[in-house]
């Protein structure tokens, strides 16, 4: 089927269902749909079209109010650590790990085809630890998708200035990356980058998506994981800090 027609389908379901279970007011409710679920997110058509997320069982960290995890296949599930969400998730019939995941992912006892983190790398103190930690919960044929903002190069940035965007210096982020810096920093992390883009300008065809990066504000990383990755033998165990040894651990050779 169409990767349209089947977001189109889904998001007339996702409206009837905020229609009919809705925690909030009919003002609130109203606002919530105009901000996050009038039109179908670009980053959701994208994986929808590549991935076809739409049939697979996601955790999704970070969710918000759910805008794009209630497009991802039956049985997807969420973090999402803040409280404002957590009823409208409840009503939505999501469940939810109200967790941090820089204290790490211990009460979660199973195992993702997919995970999906938007806008959220950029905000996590210890990217490699926490990539570390999807490494374990994902099944070896498992997919990774990142999505983040970069930092363009000095002429971009003067471009997109002119206009009046800078999200990428948003004060709660505490991480900056290029599409490259990224890249290695995922790939360090036992993953295989397949694809990157920037959803508004997504072709399909990976050579022009890679020369349109540079341009881009954003960033999505479409990956697979590497079974039985390890790091390179001139990284020692002495090196890892105690508080990330658990989770780091399984990248070196036993």
């Amino acid at each position: 089927m169409d990767p349209r027609l089947i977001i189109e389908k889904r998001q007339k379901e996702i409206l009837a269902k905020i229609g009919t279970h809705s925690p909030f007011g009919i003002e609130n409710t109203q606002r919530i749909i105009k901000k996050f679920f009038l039109q179908p997110p670009r980053f959701v058509r994208c994986v929808i079209g590549s991935l076809g997320l739409h049939r697979k069982k996601v955790l999704e960290i970070g969710c918000s109010y759910g805008q794009s995890l209630l497009y991802w296949g039956e049985g997807s599930e969420a973090i999402e650590v803040e409280q404002t969400y957590h009823e409208w998730l409840k009503a939505m019939g999501v469940h939810y790990y109200d967790i941090n995941v820089e204290d790490g992912f211990g009460v979660i006892q199973k195992t993702f085809d997919v995970v999906v983190t938007n806008n959220l790398f950029e905000h996590i103190v210890a990217p490699h630890l926490y990539l570390a930690r999807i490494y374990k919960i994902l099944n070896d044929d498992g997919v990774l998708v990142v999505g983040h903002p970069i930092v363009p190069s000095i002429f971009v940035r003067w471009f997109w200035s002119l206009i009046g965007y800078q999200g990428w210096l948003a004060g709660e982020h505490v991480n900056f990356f290029t599409p490259y810096t990224a890249r290695l920093t995922i790939e360090r992390a036992g993953f295989h980058v397949v694809r990157q883009y920037f959803p508004p300008l997504k072709t399909g065809l990976r050579f022009i998506d890679q020369m349109l990066l540079p341009f881009a504000v954003q960033c999505v990383s479409e990956c697979r994981k590497i079974p039985g990755y390890t790091y390179h033998s001139s990284r020692k165990p002495v090196f890892d800090p105690v508080w990330a040894r658990d989770d780091v651990s399984q990248f070196h050779k036993q």
